[in-house]
C-alpha cells in the first residue's frame, strides 16, 4: 500500500502547528529541500534531506545545509535534549539526530504515534516526487 501525502498537506500541518511557512521542494526521489525566509531582512535558511538507507525497522536521513543553519539545529537539538534529562517529552523517542554528522535516525517502531500502525505494516519504501512524499507500506505476515 502506498500513502501519498502532499507537499501541501505538510505545509498547511506546519503552518497550523507552527504558525511558519517553509517551502518544500523534490530534488529527486530520494531527496528534498526545505527553505524558509524568517523575515524580509534575514536571508533564507535551506536544508537539503536525503534518505540514506531504509530498512522496515529504521529510516537513516542526512542534511546539508550552511553553518547558520547548523546552528540552528545545532541548538535545538541540544535544548530537546535537556529539556529531556529534565523528563520534560521535548524529543520523540525513536528520533536521534546527530549534528555533528549531519544525520537523523527514524526508528519507527519506537515512534508513540506510529508503535499501533507498525504492529499491521512495515516500512518499505519512501519517495518523494514533485509535489508530495509516498511511503510505501506493507501488511505484516
Amino acid at each position: 500500500m502506498i500513502v501519498n501525502v502532499s507537499f501541501k498537506e505538510i505545509l498547511d500541518f506546519v503552518k497550523r502547528e507552527f504558525k511558519v511557512s517553509p517551502v518544500l521542494k523534490s530534488v529527486g526521489a530520494k531527496c528534498v529541500e526545505i527553505s524558509y525566509k524568517p523575515s524580509p531582512f534575514l536571508p533564507e535558511i535551506g536544508v537539503t534531506v536525503k534518505i540514506l538507507g531504509l530498512r522496515k525497522d529504521i529510516v537513516c536521513l542526512s542534511y546539508e545545509c550552511g553553518a547558520a543553519a547548523n546552528m540552528l539545529i545545532t541548538g535545538v537539538v541540544a535544548y530537546m535534549q535537556e529539556c529531556r534529562s529534565q523528563g520534560k517529552n521535548c524529543f520523540p523517542d525513536g528520533v536521534l539526530v546527530n549534528p555533528v554528522d549531519m544525520r537523523v535516525d527514524i526508528y519507527p517502531m519506537r515512534i508513540k504515534k506510529l508503535e499501533k500502525l507498525m504492529e499491521f505494516v512495515e516500512l518499505e519504501d519512501i519517495v518523494f516526487d514533485e509535489a508530495s512524499v509516498n511511503v510505501v507500506l506493507k501488511l505484516r505476515d
